[in-house]
C-alpha cells in the first residue's frame, strides 16, 4: 500500500482550507529542528539555551596582564545545516564544533567595531565549553584583540575568558531585548579593552627602577 500524501503536500495543494494550512507549514518547519534535537539524542541539546555568563576576562602582553570581572549574556543555538555545530550569539557571533566532552570554538575574526573614538578588532582563535554535573556551562574563549584610538593610543593583546554560564528561564526576556543585550555585551568588551590598554600603556611608560 502506497504512502498517502504528506501534510506539507496537502498544505501546498489542497483547495479546502488552503490558507490555514499554508499558515501551518512555517510553524511545522520551524519546529522540526527542535523535534530532531529531542528525538535523536543530539549532543548539542545539552548546550542550547540562554545563559548569564559571569567570570573574568584577562588581557596579556609581554609586560604583564590585566584581569577584569565581567557579566555577559550568551545564547547558543543548534546549527541548522551542520549536525556537529552550534552557534554562539556572543560578541560578533561564532560557531563551535561539538566534541568530547564539550565543544571547541572555531576561529572568528570580528568586523572592526567603533566605540568611544576607538576602532577595535577581536579575533577568537581557541577555547571552548563544557557542562558540569550541575548543568552550569564552563566557557573559556580566547584569542587576540587590537585597537587604535583617535588620541593616538593603541594596543594589541592576547585575551582569554573564564566564564560560568547560568541558564536563564525560557521566555523570561522579550525578543526585543536581545539586540539591546548584544549591544551591551559589545560595549562591555570594548570598555574592558580600553581599560586594559590604559593599564598596559601606564606600565610601559613607568620609569624603570635602578638595580
Amino acid at each position: 500500500m502506497a504512502n498517502g500524501p504528506s501534510l506539507v503536500h496537502h498544505a501546498a495543494h489542497s483547495n479546502r482550507g488552503t490558507r490555514p494550512l499554508k499558515r501551518l507549514v512555517p510553524t511545522l518547519c520551524a519546529a522540526l529542528p527542535v523535534l530532531v534535537l529531542c528525538a535523536c539524542g543530539d549532543p548539542r541539546e545539552a548546550f542550547v539555551g540562554s545563559y548569564e555568563a559571569d567570570g573574568t576576562i584577562t588581557f596579556a602582553d609581554d609586560l604583564g596582564r590585566d584581569t577584569q570581572e565581567v557579566t555577559l549574556p550568551l545564547t547558543i543555538i543548534a546549527d541548522a545545516f551542520e549536525s556537529d555545530r552550534i552557534y554562539l550569539d556572543f560578541d560578533c557571533g561564532m560557531s563551535a564544533t561539538i566534541g568530547e566532552p564539550g565543544f571547541v570554538i572555531n576561529q572568528e575574526i570580528c568586523q572592526p567595531f567603533e566605540a568611544d573614538s576607538c576602532t577595535i578588532v577581536w579575533t577568537y582563535k581557541n577555547g571552548g565549553g563544557s557542562k558540569d554535573q550541575g548543568a552550569l556551562l564552563k566557557l573559556n574563549p580566547g584569542g587576540t584583540v587590537k585597537g587604535r584610538c583617535a588620541d593616538g593610543s593603541s594596543g594589541e593583546y592576547s585575551f582569554f575568558f573564564t566564564l560560568t554560564g547560568i541558564p536563564r528561564t525560557p521566555g523570561s526576556e522579550d525578543p526585543g531585548a536581545q539586540s539591546t543585550r548584544r549591544h551591551a555585551l559589545r560595549t562591555t568588551l570594548h570598555q574592558a579593552f580600553e581599560r586594559a590598554m590604559r593599564v598596559m600603556n601606564q606600565r610601559e611608560q613607568a620609569p624603570t627602577k635602578p638595580h
